[in-house]
């Protein structure tokens, strides 16, 4: 999404991004409102981070074969 970045700036916008997952899932799971355990919270915050940081730093690499 943010393109071809260096390896310092993907890791700094894919830990930021991990972090606020992170801190979602567990006010998620800590508000009485939401019945999810505060480990569900975490877990849910975990795997939405890690797919949304991925997303984050990704850059398509497309492959062009010659055909001969």
């Amino acid at each position: 999404m943010f393109g071809p970045l260096p390896r310092r700036h993907s890791h700094v916008i894919a830990f930021a991004v991990l972090a606020i997952c992170l801190a979602a899932g567990l006010w998620m799971g800590a508000s009485p409102a939401v019945p999810v355990l505060v480990s569900g919270g975490l877990a849910m915050g975990l795997a939405t981070g890690l797919v949304l940081s991925w997303l984050a730093v990704h850059t398509a690499r497309h492959n062009h074969f010659r055909s001969q």
